[in-house]
């Protein structure tokens, strides 16, 4: 199960170096081209990464030794061998990066001083260090230097994990050698041993050129056991290693592009204060954003107070709680129809009888006529 989680933290530094790539393209692709350059053609402080190179690659060699410069060892006698290594960065940032390292030599000592020329029951060990694999955040310390507009020596320091595998050959008190070797794992069919590593580190960058360094360098290497010599005589105090190199570094990149390792922000950030045709630039964007301002009040203005903006009222002026459509035109209701009830019917016309009086009538008559007829009869 340890040796799964070794390679599995190995495989993550390993894909986190794509995903970082594809993080400085988004962020590039977010950037609008007219802003990557100043006027001159140089790289601007809030620019991205694109203008830069960001990709180094380099190649070491040094001393390694079975100690660091602070704890104890299992052995009297330290003793100096030949390593070497090679690198790959990505930086990120003016002053931080990402870089995979890799190491490979061999380490040894003996207990020449110690009584009997023995401690631990062994007299010396001999350790095959197949490789190193590391991935480890790298910070200039030292990026800006005041003085001088483009840097020339930068102090870092970096610390990350990773894995080693490595054999061990041990001289026993008996003078009988055990080798590790094509024996180590739980199975004893591995090549060689594997542990998990941590190293903290610092040095120094010279720089040659725009696209060359020297770096020196020194690497503190924990490792996660006690059998790097082949020796338990110190448990639970655990095995480490110290790597002090010098190398080569080149950056990666088109010749017109400078190395995000060398960048002065505070010179670039001045050079762009100083510089004419950005302030004219400035100044002009400035004056496009009043006239924006400018227009976007006159969009919102209502002279009338209709709640219709000018550009869209129809019939400006209106008077003051005047009723409006969305046009800004007063809105007629219909006037009300007043409905009069019709007159009410006259009163019927009442006709009254003269029966009464026609009667008397032809009585009188009747009566006259009799009268008549009696004086004629005399």
């Amino acid at each position: 199960m340890k040796k799964v989680n070794f390679y599995s933290l190995i495989a993550l530094g390993l894909l986190s170096l794509p995903a970082a790539k594809v993080s400085a393209q988004d962020s590039t692709r977010m950037a609008k081209p007219e802003m990557s350059m100043s006027s001159n053609g140089k790289p601007m402080v809030f620019g991205g990464r694109a203008q830069y190179t960001t990709w180094n690659i380099g190649v070491n060699a040094g001393v390694l030794t079975p100690l660091v410069v602070f704890g104890s060892n299992d052995f009297t006698n330290k003793e100096l061998n030949f390593g070497y290594g090679v690198s790959i960065r990505k930086q990120l940032g003016h002053a931080f990066g990402l870089q995979l390292d890799g190491v490979r030599g061999k380490l040894s000592a003996s207990n020449v001083d110690a009584v009997g020329g023995v401690k631990n029951g062994a007299r010396a060990f001999d350790t095959d260090l197949g490789y190193t694999a590391t991935l480890s955040g790298v910070v200039n310390v030292a990026t800006v230097d005041f003085i001088r507009r483009k840097n020339s020596v930068n102090f870092f320091v970096s610390a990350g994990g990773g894995i080693a595998g490595y054999a061990p050959k041990v001289t026993l008190a008996n003078n009988t050698v055990v080798d590790f070797k094509d024996k180590a794992g739980p199975d004893r069919n591995n090549t060689y041993v594997h542990e998990l590593i941590i190293p903290i580190g610092v040095g120094i960058k010279f720089r040659l050129s725009d696209k060359v360094a020297f770096n020196l360098g020194y690497t503190a290497t924990f490792v996660d056991g006690d059998n790097l010599d082949g020796v338990n005589g110190g448990y639970p105090t655990k095995d480490k290693f110290s790597y002090g190199y010098g190398g080569f570094e080149f950056a990666l990149g088109g010749k017109s592009k400078p190395n995000l390792d060398w960048v002065n922000p505070v010179a670039m950030m001045y050079d762009e204060l100083k510089d004419s045709t950005l302030r004219i630039t400035v100044d002009s964007l400035k004056g496009k954003v009043s006239a924006v301002e400018t227009g976007v009040m006159d969009l919102k203005k209502d002279s009338d107070g209709d709640g219709v903006r000018d550009d869209l009222d129809k019939c400006p002026g209106t008077p003051a709680g005047t009723v409006v459509d969305g046009s800004g035109c007063e809105i007629k209701f219909p006037e009300p129809v007043v409905i009069t009830p019709p007159a009410p019917p006259a009163p019927p016309v009442v006709v009254k009888k003269r029966t009464t009086r026609r009667t008397h009538h032809s009585r009188t008559k009747k009566h006259h006529t009799s009268t008549k007829m009696k004086r004629a009869n005399k």
